[in-house]
Formats: structure tokens, C-alpha cells, sequence
């Protein structure tokens, strides 16, 4: 396996393979001179690519999803010359339609896509919505999709749509609270609910996902806008650092997916 100094926290092979292939991308741009464009990646994946892009002082790239604000995108690395764009990606939009009445999830359409034998990494965001579900696809995967006459037991009609204009909510819970200080055990406590001591002794022996890396220490600092992940308990943003209270502890708000 090839050796990624760049990449500031533990990968898996998997993930080796992924920036390898990112290197492979890169080389044949440079070879080609033509833009090359990847799969759909996560946001951890797609978070560590970009720390090898940014290690190697490469500028010329772009991660888009088929609209603005996407979750799971697509990289684009591309000569000086040209800077693509967002028709230029391979990614087609899917709306599935269904009656008002119906509420298919969206674990179900990821299901039902993928029992075509279609691969995670051909699906990208799923929005779903009151009587109908948007699905980014490769053109490949949208193909098959266009198949689809149920997910679950509701009967759908898929179309292939232009992507401009989707947009995507995520569902909050708000959650006000006051701590000692930044530190991540004492913001993941105060997320879940468990006290400093053990949300202490959980980060050493489990880690937290913080920022799509693991990390076991306790003290580190938390800043505005740090999205984290307790095992068990869900996933958080730190979305408001406020003032002090009398007894200098600091205001802060958490958002918590729901």
C-alpha cells in the first residue's frame, strides 16, 4: 500500500484504495489533460481526498452532488484550462413520484436501488419528500433506475429530472446548554446527556467521530461549526458559542440530527 503522509488520522485499506486512486485521477488529468471525475463519496471520504489534494498543493478540483448543499458528491479534478461546470458532471436526478398518502423512506428507495445490483458508491443524496423522492445517480445506475415500479409496498413512477433548484432540509433538535469549557468531553456530555467523568472515559476507550476522524482525547478543543459523533447516541453540531454566565461557564448550542 502506498503511503499517504498527508492524511492526518487512521484510514482503513479501504479508504488507501480510495486515495489511490484519487492519485490515479490526478495522474491522468495531468496526462490527458482532461478532467477526471470520480464516484459518489461520503463526507469522511470525501474529507480525506481533499486533505491529500490540499498536502500536495493541488487547487484544481471540485466535489459537487447534483445541487448545491449535497451531502454525499462527486470529485472533479481538472486542467487549468477548463473548470466544469455543474451540467458537466455524470450525475442525473430521479424523482420518484408516489401518492401524498404514501411515506416510503429513505432507507427504502437505498434498498430498492441497490437490489439492482447497483453499487453505494453510483447512489448519491436521497431527498425524500410529501409525494415524491429525489435520487442523484451515475447515468449507469439512473438507467436501472428508471425500472423502478415499488419501494416497499408503494408504487412510484420515476422520471428524469433537471436538478436545479433542489434543495435539502435537515431535521434538527436544538439543544441549549452551558459547560466548563470547549473541550470535547464536556460538549459530548453535555450532548448526551452523561457526565463529564464517563463521556471522558468513553472517548478514551470508544473515540468520537469529530470531523469525520476518530479521536480519543478528551481535552480537545471544539470550535464553531465542529460536527461530532457519539456511538449510541447520534450525531451533533456545535452551531453557537455564546457568552458567560456569572460563574464563567460558556453558553452553547448543539444541533443533533434527527
Amino acid at each position: 500500500m502506498r503511503g499517504f503522509p498527508e492524511i492526518r488520522c487512521e484510514i482503513t485499506d479501504e479508504e488507501r484504495i480510495l486515495l489511490s486512486h484519487a492519485e490515479d485521477m490526478i495522474n491522468g488529468c495531468d496526462r490527458d489533460y482532461t478532467p477526471r471525475f470520480s464516484q459518489f463519496l461520503d463526507e469522511r471520504q470525501a474529507m480525506l481526498i481533499k486533505m491529500l489534494l490540499d498536502g500536495r498543493h493541488i487547487d484544481k478540483y471540485r466535489f459537487f452532488g447534483g445541487y448545491e448543499g449535497a451531502v454525499r458528491t462527486m470529485l472533479c479534478i481538472y486542467p487549468e484550462y477548463c473548470e466544469p461546470e455543474n451540467k458537466d458532471y455524470p450525475i442525473t436526478a430521479v424523482r420518484f413520484s408516489f401518492r401524498e398518502q404514501d411515506h416510503p423512506t429513505h432507507s427504502q428507495f437505498l434498498g430498492t436501488i441497490m437490489s439492482l445490483q447497483i453499487k453505494r458508491s453510483m447512489v448519491g443524496d436521497i431527498i425524500v419528500g410529501n409525494g415524491c423522492t429525489d435520487v442523484f445517480l451515475t447515468g449507469a445506475a439512473a438507467d436501472s433506475a428508471m425500472f423502478i415500479e415499488k419501494v416497499g409496498r408503494v408504487g412510484v413512477k420515476p422520471a428524469v429530472i433537471d436538478g436545479t433548484g433542489i434543495t435539502r432540509e435537515d431535521d434538527f433538535e436544538e439543544l441549549s446548554a452551558s459547560v466548563s469549557s470547549l473541550r470535547l468531553d464536556c460538549v459530548a456530555s453535555a450532548a448526551i446527556k452523561l457526565s463529564r467523568d464517563k463521556t471522558s472515559a468513553f472517548i478514551r476507550s470508544e473515540g468520537i467521530e469529530l470531523n469525520h476522524c476518530r479521536v480519543y482525547a478528551p481535552d480537545k478543543i471544539l470550535e464553531y461549526g465542529d460536527v461530532f459523533s457519539v456511538r449510541g447516541h447520534g450525531k451533533f453540531i456545535l452551531s453557537e458559542i455564546g457568552g458567560r454566565s456569572r460563574r464563567d461557564r460558556i453558553f452553547i448550542t448543539l444541533k443533533k440530527y434527527r
